[in-house]
C-alpha cells in the first residue's frame, strides 16, 4: 500500500501521533500518517487504463472488470483524495490537472514495482544472490575452484564467498550458519546433523624428486616411506592425523623433516631433493613440475571421498541450491 505525505496536527487537540523527533516535551506538535489515504496497486492500474483510453466501459474491457466497479474504485480514490480525477462526459472521461499528476506518479509507481518484481524473481531463481562455501584444502586442490568458476559463467551476478578450512572446522562453520556449504573428507564424525551428497573422489600419491630411489616405483605402500625425510604441511590437524594413524599402523613414525604453509611449497622442496611429500594428485597436475615424479599410494585410506554437507537444502537460498546442484552434475 502506498501511503501519502506527513499530516501535522496539535497535540493540544488530543490527536494521537509520535513526537517530532528531537522534539521537547511541552512543545505539543505532533504528526501522523493520514489514515484514510490508501492507494493499493489494482486501483492505480484501473486508473491509468481509463486515462489511456478516456472511456469507463473500454478500460474495465481491458481490465476485466464490470464498469461500475473501476467507476466506485475511482469515486473512493477521489473522496479519499478530496479531488476531482475526472471530468465525466457523455462520450468519455478526460483526466482533471489532479488526475493527469496521479497518472504519471502512478506509472512510476507500477513501473518500479515490475523492476522490484523482477528482480526478485532473479532471487528466487538463484539467477542473483550470495553464497557462502567453506572447503577443506584437498577439495579446493582437486577441482572445486573449477567449478565455481563455471557456476559464475552461468550465474554472473551471484557473490561467491570461498574459505578454506580443515574438515572439522569446515563442518562447525556449516552447522552454526557461517557458510551455507561445506566441502570436506568423508570420515569425520561431526557431519552428523548435516544433510551430505558425495562430490568427487581423489587419490593421495607421494612426490618425490626424479633422481630419488621410489621414483621408479608405480606404486607404494605407506610404510615404504617411513625411512625417508618428509616434507609436510604446518599444523594442519586432520592432515597430520590420518599420517600419524597411518605410521602408527605401521609401527613407526614420520620423519618430518620441513613443515611448510601449502603443498606448492612443499614441490618446490621436493623438487630442491629435500625430502618427499604425500598430497592429493591434484597438485602435481598443478604443479606441473619436469623434476617431480608422482607414485600412487596403495592405502586403502589414500582413495577419499569429497562431500557437501548443508544444514537444509530446503532452507537453502535459491542460489546457494542452485550452486550445491552445480556441483553435484
Amino acid at each position: 500500500m502506498v501511503s501519502g505525505g506527513l499530516q501535522w496536527h496539535n497535540a493540544a487537540h488530543g490527536l494521537c501521533g509520535r513526537d517530532l523527533p528531537g522534539g521537547q516535551a511541552g512543545q505539543g506538535l505532533r504528526y501522523r500518517l493520514p489514515m484514510n489515504l490508501r492507494f493499493d496497486l489494482k486501483t492505480l492500474q484501473l486508473f491509468l487504463s481509463v486515462v489511456e483510453l478516456q472511456n469507463l466501459t473500454k478500460a474495465a474491457e481491458r481490465e476485466h472488470i464490470a464498469t461500475s466497479a473501476i467507476s466506485k474504485r475511482i469515486s473512493d480514490l477521489e473522496l479519499a483524495l478530496g479531488a476531482t480525477l475526472l471530468h465525466r462526459q457523455a462520450r468519455g472521461v478526460e483526466p482533471t490537472a489532479a488526475g493527469l499528476a496521479l497518472a504519471t506518479h502512478a506509472r512510476t509507481v507500477i513501473s518500479s514495482i515490475e523492476r522490484l518484481t523482477g528482480e526478485l524473481a532473479d532471487y528466487s531463481n538463484g539467477s542473483k544472490g550470495h553464497v557462502r562455501i567453506t572447503a577443506n584444502r584437498s577439495s579446493v586442490i582437486t577441482g572445486l575452484p573449477e567449478d565455481i568458476r563455471t557456476f559464475i559463467d552461468t550465474h554472473p551476478d551471484v557473490k561467491i564467498d570461498l574459505q578454506e578450512d580443515n574438515s572439522p572446522t569446515v563442518l562447525r562453520n556449516v552447522l552454526d550458519g557461517r557458510a551455507d556449504i561445506g566441502v570436506f573428507t568423508l570420515g569425520h564424525t561431526e557431519q552428523l546433523g548435516l544433510e551430505t551428497f558425495e562430490y568427487r573422489r581423489d587419490q593421495l600419491i607421494v612426490i618425490a624428486p626424479e633422481s630419488h630411489p621410489l621414483s621408479a616405483c608405480s606404486s607404494l605402500r605407506f610404510a615404504e616411506l617411513l625411512e625417508y625425510d618428509i616434507v609436510n604441511l604446518q599444523s594442519v590437524t586432520a592432515w597430520d592425523d590420518l599420517l600419524n594413524r597411518a605410521a602408527a599402523r605401521a609401527g613407526a613414525h614420520l620423519r618430518v623433516r620441513y613443515r611448510v604453509a601449502s603443498f606448492e611449497v612443499a614441490c618446490r622442496l621436493v623438487a630442491a631433493g629435500l625430502g618427499v611429500a604425500m598430497a592429493p594428485s591434484g597438485v602435481l597436475d598443478n604443479s606441473r613440475d619436469p623434476r617431480l615424479k608422482g607414485i600412487r599410494l596403495d592405502e586403502e585410506w589414500a582413495e577419499r571421498q569429497h562431500m557437501i554437507g548443508v544444514r537444509s537444502t530446503a532452507l537453502l537460498s535459491a542460489p546457494a541450491q542452485a550452486m550445491v546442484r552445480h556441483l553435484l552434475l
